[in-house]
């Protein structure tokens, strides 16, 4: 199944980052907290911020660890992406105009990180 997400990052990129944009301006315009302005900074840099500790967990972990442990570490980590995307948004959702959280774009960014080194994997096992 990863195989068939791989190619299909740059469009999961594109719709996700179409999704915080749009909850991000949401947030901006009819947002009425007090930290308003340190939820909306925190949610452009977290995501920059996991993802690259991602691929850095990755980099470490993948040294020493077998191509299935690898792919059970892919599997958890876009599933706990997109559970935690789903939770985000029905919190955004329900708690509309402060219902903006960093923890939406961070999902997205394991996500995205998670396939980028799934994607190197394969082709470093395949060059093998």
């Amino acid at each position: 199944m990863i195989q068939k997400l791989i190619p299909k990052k740059n469009l999961i990129l594109i719709i996700y980052a179409t999704v915080l944009l749009m909850s991000w301006i949401l947030a901006l315009i009819f947002g009425n907290r007090e930290d308003k302005l340190m939820v909306l900074i925190l949610s452009l840099i977290i995501p920059f911020v996991v993802y690259g500790f991602v691929r850095l967990m990755y980099n470490v972990v993948h040294i020493n660890a077998s191509p299935k442990v690898m792919s059970f570490f892919y599997y958890f980590f876009l599933v706990g992406g997109l559970l935690g995307t789903v939770m985000m948004l029905v919190e955004f959702i329900g708690g509309f105009p402060n219902g903006l959280s960093p923890t939406l774009g961070a999902c997205g960014a394991m996500i995205i990180a998670t396939l980028d080194s799934a994607k190197k994997t394969i082709e470093f096992e395949s060059k093998k």
